[in-house]
């Protein structure tokens, strides 16, 4: 029997450990920035929502709820409304951040978050690339045209760009869940193969349909975290207007796709529906009012959704 309190006892004595790592709790030390009042916010589409408010107390700032916070790319936003700096928040919410204020962004120390020493080591590595990529084009700039030289430092540039690719990739790889790599995904672009004509010259339609039909090839849409990244709406923006050909039609069948590939009662099935009702409703193109009457006849006249006001 006292075997059996003891175990109880013990139960009783650990539970409260594993019950504080649920919701979340960021800690951010701020030395340098006197304002009383910090705020938590996060990119939404395209927007910015602030997440959460935070009272200062010795310089440090703490971010903390019951329930935890949606998956993404986060900001710390001053008083006056500017981006301190930006972080990741993934399945681990409970860590701090130090960082002086007047230090440059990626000057940040975290404590507790692998999730954040994975996109902070990349954006140090991806630093130094850019310094080195500065340095090699002005000495560029002083080779002759067609020299050796010139073409030593070419090829110095692309063995750069091609080691920043290969880094992006092994993070994914070796991290598949985190956002950092559910972000380098949505910013990766797909790799068209060349494609030749019978007569030998390059087939530029062939490459553009390879492209249009791998545009979205990295991402995937039932994953709502890519809203709360600052690069899935220009993505989207781009393959609509540009990428895609603008005749009724095509748009449409490429709205259902999309929407298809999204996970029932999804954020993202929220967020392309709006986007694409109001996209087409207040356009100026003649013949897009079909795309608006297909969006209304598929997705709402028979459908009621809790987030939609009736106007």
């Amino acid at each position: 029997m006292k075997k059996v309190c003891l175990l109880i006892l013990s139960l009783l004595f650990y539970f409260p450990i594993f019950a504080q790592q649920t919701g979340y709790n960021i800690s951010i030390y701020l030395p340098g920035y006197y304002d009383s009042t910090a705020y938590l916010g996060n990119y939404f589409g395209d927007k910015m929502a602030i997440a959460d408010t935070a009272a200062a107390d010795k310089s440090t700032f703490a971010f903390s709820g019951v329930e935890p916070l949606k998956q993404g790319v986060y900001f710390l936003v001053t008083r006056d409304k500017k981006k301190a700096f930006e972080f990741m928040v993934g399945a681990d919410q409970h860590f701090s951040i130090e960082k002086e204020f007047s230090a440059p962004p990626h000057e940040v120390i975290f404590k507790g978050s692998e999730e954040n020493e994975i996109f902070y080591n990349y954006l140090n590595y991806n630093k130094k690339s850019y310094d080195r990529v500065k340095v090699i084009r002005a000495l560029m700039q002083k080779q002759p045209p067609g020299s050796d030289s010139l073409q030593t430092l070419q090829a110095e540039l692309e063995m750069i760009n091609e080691e920043g690719i290969a880094y992006k990739l092994d993070i994914i790889d070796k991290y598949p869940e985190a956002v950092t790599a559910m972000l380098f995904n949505v910013m990766r672009e797909p790799e068209v193969p060349d494609f030749f004509l019978a007569d030998g010259r390059q087939d530029s339609n062939a490459a553009y349909l390879y492209y249009r039909n791998h545009y979205w090839e990295y991402v995937d849409l039932s994953d709502d975290r890519i809203l709360r990244t600052p690069v899935f709406h220009r993505k989207l923006e781009r393959y609509m207007s540009k990428v895609v050909t603008g005749h009724p039609d095509t748009l449409i069948r490429e709205i259902d796709n999309m929407i298809a590939r999204t996970s029932e009662n999804s954020e993202m099935r929220h967020y392309l529906l709006w986007y694409f009702t109001n996209t087409y409703e207040t356009s100026k193109v003649m013949g897009y009012d079909k795309i608006f009457v297909h969006m209304v006849d598929t997705y709402f006249t028979e459908q009621g959704y809790d987030w939609l006001h009736p106007t």
